[in-house]
C-alpha cells in the first residue's frame, strides 16, 4: 500500500503534528505548575510569615 503525498494529505499530516505537538507542551506546563506551584507557595508563604497552612507564624519576624 503506497501514500500518495498530495498537498492535502501533508497539510493534515503537518497540522495533525503542530496540534500534538501544541497539546504535549500544554500539558507540560499544567504538570509542571500541579507539582511545583504547591512548593513554591509553601516556600513563599514561609519566607513572608505564614505557616504552609496559612496562618500566621508569630515567631517569624523574631532575630535570635
Amino acid at each position: 500500500m503506497t501514500m500518495t503525498l498530495d498537498i492535502a494529505s501533508l497539510t493534515l499530516l503537518f497540522v495533525t503534528t503542530v496540534f500534538g505537538l501544541v497539546m504535549a507542551f500544554v500539558w507540560m506546563f499544567c504538570e509542571f505548575e500541579r507539582r511545583f506551584g504547591k512548593r513554591l507557595t509553601a516556600i513563599a508563604l514561609v519566607r513572608f510569615g505564614y505557616r504552609p497552612d496559612g496562618t500566621i507564624d508569630r515567631n517569624a519576624n523574631r532575630r535570635d
